[in-house]
């Protein structure tokens, strides 16, 4: 995870709370998620997660290589 996070360093990016339950979330779970899913999981972390915010971060992350 700690390669991934100097990588949204580097692109200018801050760490937020839910950038960095997305990568746990796919550091603990090597299969596919849907935003959906990736959201209801982590909503128990993070209660107002928005979906919204977890598909801008997931082009976000998608758009530096990730």
């Amino acid at each position: 995870m700690r390669s991934y996070l100097v990588l949204l360093k580097a692109n200018g990016f801050k760490i937020t709370p839910l950038r960095k339950a997305i990568l746990r979330a796919f550091q603990k779970k090597r299969s596919s998620w849907t935003a959906e899913k990736l959201c209801v999981f982590i909503r128990k972390q993070i209660p107002n997660a928005g979906l919204q915010s977890v598909y801008r971060n997931l082009a976000q992350f998608a758009r530096i290589g990730m």
